[in-house]
């Protein structure tokens, strides 16, 4: 069913180009909104039922061509030791900001299982739902979301294994989630995982 979109990321021929268009589920999906009446947007993060059932609202809704997992660039920031929250009305508030030296050198390296297990769960019960694997995290971790960032994902996501090859720094933590998550992928299949926030 993912067929165009892998191939499409692997440069093949396609019948028809896949397009990215930025959403925020708030704005337009009810079923979204009702969740989000009940929940916070990290409860959705930290369920994975919760999250796979995000995820594949749109799926369900628009029949797009590649599913995006429902998640947040800032989660491994928690398991670093840099604990953060959404404050009502002011967005995401961390707690002890890394602004030198000393405050990188104070964050922990974490095993995926460990500090990002949710996330993992949910990608394997979004993988059975879909048959197939979610496909590009890269964007905001090539570059704190701006073009370079862009520019690099899209050198990644033409090369197998390229999450695991770019593990470096603070994008080693979710390349190593995604690739734990997909670790039965075949050798030739492009192991990256997409994240969204709709906050």
């Amino acid at each position: 069913m993912w067929d165009r979109f892998l191939r499409a990321c692997r440069r093949e021929p396609v019948d028809a180009t896949p397009v990215w268009f930025m959403r925020q589920a708030g704005r337009y999906m009810e079923e979204y909104r009702a969740l989000r009446k009940k929940h916070t947007l990290i409860e959705l993060c930290k369920n994975p039922e919760l999250a796979t059932e995000v995820t594949l609202q749109p799926v369900k809704a628009l029949g797009v061509d590649a599913a995006i997992l429902f998640a947040d660039i800032l989660l491994p920031l928690e398991p670093l030791g840099a604990p953060f929250e959404f404050a009502a009305g002011e967005g995401p508030v961390i707690h002890a900001p890394v602004r030198d030296k000393a405050g990188v050198d104070k964050l922990r390296l974490f095993a995926p299982e460990e500090g990002l297990g949710y996330v993992l769960a949910a990608i394997r019960l979004i993988r059975k739902e879909l048959d197939g694997i979610p496909g590009a995290l890269a964007g905001d971790e090539g570059g704190a979301g701006d073009g370079a960032g862009a520019q690099h994902a899209d050198h990644w996501r033409t090369q197998p294994g390229c999450v695991r090859t770019g593990n470096h720094g603070f994008s080693g933590a979710g390349g190593h989630a995604c690739n734990s998550a997909t670790s039965d992928a075949a050798p030739d299949s492009p192991r990256n995982c997409a994240t969204h926030d709709d906050s």
